[in-house]
């Protein structure tokens, strides 16, 4: 039974990290900003510390932490995207290829 729980431990690690290389290459691949990678980068060690969770409260509480910056990043990206708008507002784009 020790060996089944290692094993399964090890697999867990395992696929959390192709999960993880995965997820980063996609990003790699897209149009990302330096928002993006701080929500990304936190929401992947948020789910590290969910798929490894050992039951302990210390993860727990780091999990709690990772989610509380989340909300502030959220928060302080809100406020600074409705302040831009606000000051400069939103420009129409000309571009054949743009994405607006």
């Amino acid at each position: 039974m020790k060996f089944l729980v290692r094993w399964i431990n090890r697999l867990k690690d395992y696929l959390t990290l192709i999960l993880v290389v995965v997820i980063l290459y996609e990003m790699k691949k897209g149009n990302t900003t330096l928002f993006n990678w701080v929500f990304f980068s936190l929401n992947l060690l948020n789910l590290c510390f969910f798929s490894n969770n050992d039951g302990k409260t210390t993860t727990l509480k780091h999990s709690r932490r990772i989610a509380a910056c989340l909300i502030y990043f959220s928060i302080f990206t809100l406020l600074t995207e409705c302040l831009f708008t606000w000051k400069f507002g939103m420009k129409e784009n000309k571009l054949v290829e743009s994405n607006d």
